[in-house]
Protein backbone atom coordinates (compact mmCIF):
# COMPACT_ATOMS: atom_id res chain seq x y z
CA UNK A 1 0.00 0.00 0.00
CA UNK A 2 0.73 3.38 -0.80
CA UNK A 3 2.20 5.74 2.37
CA UNK A 4 -1.00 8.24 1.01
CA UNK A 5 -3.28 5.65 0.92
CA UNK A 6 -2.11 4.00 4.11
CA UNK A 7 -2.19 7.47 6.27
CA UNK A 8 -5.43 8.24 4.63
CA UNK A 9 -7.37 5.29 5.86
CA UNK A 10 -5.18 5.40 9.55
CA UNK A 11 -6.30 8.78 10.01
CA UNK A 12 -9.79 8.17 8.94
CA UNK A 13 -9.83 5.58 11.34
CA UNK A 14 -7.81 8.11 14.16
CA UNK A 15 -10.58 11.05 13.94
CA UNK A 16 -13.80 9.00 13.58
CA UNK A 17 -15.62 7.67 16.51
CA UNK A 18 -18.98 6.22 17.26
CA UNK A 19 -21.37 8.18 19.66
CA UNK A 20 -24.21 6.38 19.58
CA UNK A 21 -24.54 6.06 23.45
CA UNK A 22 -24.23 9.98 23.75
CA UNK A 23 -26.58 10.91 21.02
CA UNK A 24 -29.49 8.52 22.24
CA UNK A 25 -28.75 10.06 26.12
CA UNK A 26 -29.16 13.46 24.68
CA UNK A 27 -32.28 12.92 22.65
CA UNK A 28 -34.15 10.93 25.09
CA UNK A 29 -33.25 14.20 27.90
CA UNK A 30 -34.34 16.08 25.56
CA UNK A 31 -37.58 14.28 25.28
CA UNK A 32 -38.21 13.79 28.97
CA UNK A 33 -37.09 17.73 29.98
CA UNK A 34 -36.02 19.49 26.64
CA UNK A 35 -39.21 21.81 26.64
CA UNK A 36 -38.64 23.17 30.02
CA UNK A 37 -34.75 23.43 30.87
CA UNK A 38 -31.99 25.30 28.81
CA UNK A 39 -29.61 23.88 26.85
CA UNK A 40 -27.00 24.44 29.54
CA UNK A 41 -28.97 22.48 31.84
CA UNK A 42 -29.29 19.43 30.32
CA UNK A 43 -25.67 19.46 29.65
CA UNK A 44 -24.87 19.97 33.24
CA UNK A 45 -27.09 16.71 34.07
CA UNK A 46 -25.47 14.70 31.79
CA UNK A 47 -22.27 15.66 32.53
CA UNK A 48 -23.13 15.36 36.40
CA UNK A 49 -22.58 18.20 38.31
CA UNK A 50 -25.09 18.13 40.79
CA UNK A 51 -24.60 21.76 41.67
CA UNK A 52 -27.17 23.29 39.71
CA UNK A 53 -29.64 20.69 39.28
CA UNK A 54 -32.97 19.99 40.73
CA UNK A 55 -32.50 16.72 43.39
CA UNK A 56 -35.06 15.03 41.13
CA UNK A 57 -33.03 15.39 38.39
CA UNK A 58 -30.23 14.09 39.90
CA UNK A 59 -32.18 10.13 39.96
CA UNK A 60 -32.44 10.63 36.09
CA UNK A 61 -30.92 7.69 34.10
CA UNK A 62 -29.14 10.47 32.07
CA UNK A 63 -27.72 12.00 35.18
CA UNK A 64 -23.92 11.84 34.69
CA UNK A 65 -24.16 9.07 31.88
CA UNK A 66 -21.63 11.43 29.78
CA UNK A 67 -19.32 12.52 33.02
CA UNK A 68 -15.91 11.36 30.66
CA UNK A 69 -16.88 14.30 28.69
CA UNK A 70 -16.50 18.27 29.03
CA UNK A 71 -19.49 20.59 29.30
CA UNK A 72 -17.87 22.27 26.04
CA UNK A 73 -18.08 19.34 24.46
CA UNK A 74 -21.68 18.01 25.01
CA UNK A 75 -22.35 21.15 24.24
CA UNK A 76 -20.99 20.39 20.80
CA UNK A 77 -22.84 17.39 20.72
CA UNK A 78 -25.98 19.69 21.13
CA UNK A 79 -24.80 21.87 18.31
CA UNK A 80 -23.99 19.15 15.92
CA UNK A 81 -27.64 17.08 16.25
CA UNK A 82 -29.33 20.51 15.92
CA UNK A 83 -26.71 21.07 12.77
CA UNK A 84 -28.02 17.82 11.77
CA UNK A 85 -32.04 17.83 12.28
CA UNK A 86 -32.09 15.60 15.04
CA UNK A 87 -33.10 18.88 17.66
CA UNK A 88 -35.28 21.15 17.15
CA UNK A 89 -34.57 24.86 18.56
CA UNK A 90 -37.82 25.96 20.16
CA UNK A 91 -36.48 29.12 21.73
CA UNK A 92 -34.03 31.13 20.12
CA UNK A 93 -33.23 33.30 23.44
CA UNK A 94 -32.92 30.17 26.18
CA UNK A 95 -31.46 27.53 23.83
CA UNK A 96 -34.53 25.10 24.20
CA UNK A 97 -34.66 22.13 21.86
CA UNK A 98 -37.03 19.34 21.14
CA UNK A 99 -36.34 16.30 19.27
CA UNK A 100 -37.37 16.53 15.94
CA UNK A 101 -38.94 13.49 13.61
CA UNK A 102 -35.52 12.55 12.30
CA UNK A 103 -34.11 12.37 15.99
CA UNK A 104 -37.41 10.29 16.45
CA UNK A 105 -36.66 8.00 14.37
CA UNK A 106 -33.38 7.48 14.93
CA UNK A 107 -33.97 7.18 18.44
CA UNK A 108 -36.45 4.02 17.35
CA UNK A 109 -33.18 2.13 15.52
CA UNK A 110 -30.21 3.62 17.63
CA UNK A 111 -27.86 2.79 14.93
CA UNK A 112 -23.93 3.70 15.18
CA UNK A 113 -23.62 6.94 14.71
CA UNK A 114 -19.86 8.11 13.13
CA UNK A 115 -18.73 11.76 13.66
CA UNK A 116 -15.31 13.35 13.45
CA UNK A 117 -13.39 14.40 16.73
CA UNK A 118 -13.27 18.18 14.94
CA UNK A 119 -17.28 18.19 14.35
CA UNK A 120 -17.47 18.45 18.43
CA UNK A 121 -15.13 21.04 18.99
CA UNK A 122 -15.85 25.23 18.57
CA UNK A 123 -15.16 26.69 15.37
CA UNK A 124 -13.51 29.52 17.26
CA UNK A 125 -9.89 28.71 18.54
CA UNK A 126 -10.59 31.60 21.65
CA UNK A 127 -14.03 30.00 22.19
CA UNK A 128 -13.33 29.09 26.08
CA UNK A 129 -11.29 32.22 26.63
CA UNK A 130 -14.07 34.43 25.03
CA UNK A 131 -16.96 32.39 26.74
CA UNK A 132 -15.06 32.94 30.51
CA UNK A 133 -14.41 36.60 29.64
CA UNK A 134 -18.00 37.46 28.73
CA UNK A 135 -19.67 35.30 31.79
CA UNK A 136 -17.59 37.77 33.87
CA UNK A 137 -18.96 41.06 31.96
CA UNK A 138 -22.30 39.91 32.38
CA UNK A 139 -21.45 39.70 36.01
CA UNK A 140 -20.26 42.55 36.50
CA UNK A 141 -23.05 44.42 34.44
CA UNK A 142 -25.86 42.49 36.68
CA UNK A 143 -23.58 43.63 39.49
CA UNK A 144 -24.01 47.20 38.35
CA UNK A 145 -27.77 46.95 37.80
CA UNK A 146 -28.62 44.81 40.62
CA UNK A 147 -30.13 41.88 38.99
CA UNK A 148 -29.08 38.13 38.20
CA UNK A 149 -26.89 37.53 35.25
CA UNK A 150 -29.19 35.59 33.43
CA UNK A 151 -31.47 37.67 33.59
CA UNK A 152 -29.32 39.98 31.61
CA UNK A 153 -28.33 37.44 28.66
CA UNK A 154 -28.23 33.60 28.81
CA UNK A 155 -25.27 31.45 28.03
CA UNK A 156 -26.88 30.42 25.55
CA UNK A 157 -26.51 33.89 23.71
CA UNK A 158 -23.05 34.11 24.94
CA UNK A 159 -22.38 31.38 23.43
CA UNK A 160 -23.99 32.31 20.21
CA UNK A 161 -22.52 35.78 20.14
CA UNK A 162 -19.03 34.26 19.99
CA UNK A 163 -19.42 31.73 17.53
CA UNK A 164 -21.96 33.87 14.85
CA UNK A 165 -19.04 36.17 15.12
CA UNK A 166 -20.95 39.93 15.30
CA UNK A 167 -19.18 42.72 12.91
CA UNK A 168 -21.75 45.28 15.07
CA UNK A 169 -24.66 45.68 17.72
CA UNK A 170 -26.89 46.00 14.79
CA UNK A 171 -26.33 42.55 13.08
CA UNK A 172 -27.19 41.26 16.68
CA UNK A 173 -30.05 43.06 17.27
CA UNK A 174 -31.44 41.67 13.92
CA UNK A 175 -30.68 37.86 14.45
CA UNK A 176 -33.38 36.18 15.89
CA UNK A 177 -31.48 34.92 18.70
CA UNK A 178 -31.07 38.38 20.39
CA UNK A 179 -34.16 40.21 18.44
CA UNK A 180 -36.99 41.27 21.00
CA UNK A 181 -34.96 40.06 23.72
CA UNK A 182 -35.83 41.95 27.16
CA UNK A 183 -32.96 41.52 29.07
CA UNK A 184 -31.19 44.85 29.63
CA UNK A 185 -27.79 43.69 28.64
CA UNK A 186 -25.07 46.02 27.04
CA UNK A 187 -24.09 44.14 23.75
CA UNK A 188 -21.93 46.98 23.36
CA UNK A 189 -19.52 46.43 25.72
CA UNK A 190 -19.92 42.42 25.39
CA UNK A 191 -18.72 42.76 21.92
CA UNK A 192 -15.76 44.92 22.66
CA UNK A 193 -15.15 42.22 25.40
CA UNK A 194 -15.36 39.89 22.55
CA UNK A 195 -13.33 41.95 20.32
CA UNK A 196 -10.84 42.26 23.06
CA UNK A 197 -10.37 38.41 23.30
CA UNK A 198 -9.93 37.39 19.74
CA UNK A 199 -6.93 40.33 19.59
CA UNK A 200 -5.15 39.66 22.52
CA UNK A 201 -5.78 35.56 21.28
CA UNK A 202 -4.30 35.25 17.71
CA UNK A 203 -1.24 38.40 19.34
CA UNK A 204 -0.02 35.74 21.67
CA UNK A 205 -0.64 32.93 19.06
CA UNK A 206 1.34 35.13 16.73
CA UNK A 207 4.13 35.44 18.78
CA UNK A 208 4.48 32.19 20.18
CA UNK A 209 6.79 29.69 18.68
CA UNK A 210 5.40 27.19 16.45
CA UNK A 211 5.33 23.92 18.52
CA UNK A 212 3.89 21.35 15.70
CA UNK A 213 7.01 22.75 13.47
CA UNK A 214 9.99 21.67 15.90
CA UNK A 215 8.01 18.49 16.67
CA UNK A 216 8.03 17.85 13.12
CA UNK A 217 11.68 18.21 13.10
CA UNK A 218 12.86 16.84 15.92
CA UNK A 219 10.52 13.72 14.57
CA UNK A 220 12.28 13.44 11.03
CA UNK A 221 15.94 13.97 13.19
CA UNK A 222 14.86 10.88 14.87
CA UNK A 223 14.07 9.08 11.63
CA UNK A 224 10.21 8.54 12.25
CA UNK A 225 8.41 7.36 9.52
CA UNK A 226 6.20 9.53 7.90
CA UNK A 227 3.06 7.50 9.25
CA UNK A 228 4.19 7.27 12.63
CA UNK A 229 4.92 11.20 12.66
CA UNK A 230 1.01 11.68 11.02
CA UNK A 231 -0.15 9.71 13.78
CA UNK A 232 1.84 10.66 16.73
CA UNK A 233 0.55 14.41 15.75
CA UNK A 234 -2.81 13.49 14.63
CA UNK A 235 -2.39 15.99 11.31
CA UNK A 236 -3.22 15.42 7.87
CA UNK A 237 -0.88 14.31 5.58
CA UNK A 238 -1.30 17.57 3.61
CA UNK A 239 -0.42 19.57 7.03
CA UNK A 240 2.85 17.54 7.11
CA UNK A 241 3.95 18.55 3.68
CA UNK A 242 3.44 21.96 4.29
CA UNK A 243 5.83 21.67 7.19
CA UNK A 244 8.39 19.99 5.71
CA UNK A 245 8.61 22.25 3.46
CA UNK A 246 9.29 24.89 5.75
CA UNK A 247 11.76 23.13 7.67
CA UNK A 248 13.25 22.49 4.09
CA UNK A 249 13.15 26.75 3.42
CA UNK A 250 14.56 26.74 6.74
CA UNK A 251 17.76 24.83 5.72
CA UNK A 252 18.98 22.91 9.30
CA UNK A 253 18.11 19.57 8.17
CA UNK A 254 19.19 17.93 4.97
CA UNK A 255 15.92 16.00 4.20
CA UNK A 256 16.84 14.04 1.50
CA UNK A 257 17.50 10.64 2.88
CA UNK A 258 13.56 11.08 4.72
CA UNK A 259 11.91 11.60 1.14
CA UNK A 260 13.96 8.77 -0.11
CA UNK A 261 12.69 6.47 2.46
CA UNK A 262 8.82 7.55 2.89
CA UNK A 263 8.04 7.90 -0.76
CA UNK A 264 7.20 4.80 -2.60
CA UNK A 265 9.88 4.20 -5.07
CA UNK A 266 8.68 3.93 -8.59
CA UNK A 267 6.87 7.14 -7.58
CA UNK A 268 9.56 9.09 -6.62
CA UNK A 269 11.89 7.77 -10.01
CA UNK A 270 8.73 9.15 -11.97
CA UNK A 271 9.02 12.76 -10.19
CA UNK A 272 12.59 13.23 -10.81
CA UNK A 273 12.58 12.17 -14.22
CA UNK A 274 9.69 14.27 -15.00
CA UNK A 275 10.44 17.87 -13.39
CA UNK A 276 14.22 16.87 -14.90
CA UNK A 277 12.78 16.50 -17.95
CA UNK A 278 10.53 19.34 -18.15
CA UNK A 279 12.26 22.32 -16.14
CA UNK A 280 8.97 23.10 -14.79
CA UNK A 281 7.92 23.24 -10.95
CA UNK A 282 4.10 23.41 -11.49
CA UNK A 283 2.11 20.77 -9.84
CA UNK A 284 -0.65 20.99 -11.87
CA UNK A 285 0.48 19.87 -14.86
CA UNK A 286 2.78 17.09 -13.28
CA UNK A 287 -0.42 15.76 -11.34
CA UNK A 288 -2.16 15.60 -15.07
CA UNK A 289 0.58 13.45 -16.50
CA UNK A 290 2.20 11.15 -13.68
CA UNK A 291 -1.36 10.45 -12.13
CA UNK A 292 0.29 10.85 -8.65
CA UNK A 293 -1.29 11.95 -5.69
CA UNK A 294 -0.31 16.02 -4.76
CA UNK A 295 0.90 15.54 -1.66
CA UNK A 296 3.40 12.44 -3.15
CA UNK A 297 4.47 15.01 -5.98
CA UNK A 298 5.02 17.72 -3.22
CA UNK A 299 7.44 15.37 -1.84
CA UNK A 300 9.03 14.21 -4.95
CA UNK A 301 9.51 17.82 -6.11
CA UNK A 302 10.99 18.94 -2.97
CA UNK A 303 13.51 15.68 -3.48
CA UNK A 304 13.92 17.09 -6.85
CA UNK A 305 15.43 20.23 -5.60
CA UNK A 306 17.44 18.94 -2.86
CA UNK A 307 19.18 16.95 -5.71
CA UNK A 308 19.64 20.04 -7.83
CA UNK A 309 21.37 21.94 -4.77
CA UNK A 310 23.72 19.56 -3.93
CA UNK A 311 24.71 19.09 -7.69
CA UNK A 312 24.98 23.07 -7.83
CA UNK A 313 27.42 22.74 -4.70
Amino acid sequence: MKPKELCTIKFKEMESINIQKEVVSVLQLVQELGKKFSKSYLVRILKGDSKFIKLEHQNLKSFGIIQDWSETKIDMLFQHLHHKEYLIRKNHHRGLYEVSERGEKYLQKQSDFWVKEYELKPTKKYYYEAFSALKEERKLQSAEKNCLPYELCSNYQIQQLIILDFKSIEEINENEIFKNWEGQVDWGRMLLVLKNVKSNFYERKKNEPNKTYYKIESLIEQSQSLEKIILELNIKLSTLVRYIEAIHANGKIDLKDWIYKNVDRKNLVKCIEYFTRTKSLKLKEAKEQLKIDYEILRLGRLYYLIQQISVAA
